[in-house]
C-alpha cells in the first residue's frame, strides 16, 4: 500500500465546558459566600466563555434574588497563576480588602 492510498482519520476528543462550569458554581454555591470575584482565563479563549456560562447558568437566580453577589469579573493573561494574583489583588482593593 502506497502512503498515498492510505487513510487517514483525525480524532477530536474535548468536554462539555459548559457543563464544567455549572460544576463549578454548584460546589461554589453550596458555601455561605455571599460575595463572589471571577477571574476568567485569556480574553478571547472560548473556554473562558465556556465555563462562565454554565457558572451564570446555575448561580444566575441567585444572583438576581441578591443572596450572592458579583463583585469582581475580569480576565487573566495566559491562564498564569501569577497574573491570576494580581488580578485577584486589584478586585480585593476595589472592595477595600
Amino acid at each position: 500500500m502506497t502512503s498515498s492510498s492510505r487513510t487517514r482519520n483525525s480524532l477530536y476528543i474535548t468536554f462539555d465546558n459548559i457543563g464544567v462550569g455549572r460544576l463549578m458554581a454548584k460546589k461554589s454555591s453550596r458555601r455561605s459566600r455571599r460575595q463572589l470575584c471571577f477571574i476568567k482565563a485569556t480574553k478571547g479563549d472560548p473556554n473562558a466563555t465556556f465555563l462562565f456560562s454554565g457558572i451564570n447558568e446555575v448561580l444566575k437566580e441567585a444572583m438576581d434574588a441578591g443572596k450572592i453577589k458579583n463583585v469582581c469579573e475580569t480576565f487573566t493573561d495566559g491562564w498564569k497563576p501569577d497574573n491570576a494574583q494580581k488580578e485577584m489583588e486589584q478586585c480585593l482593593t476595589k472592595q477595600n480588602k
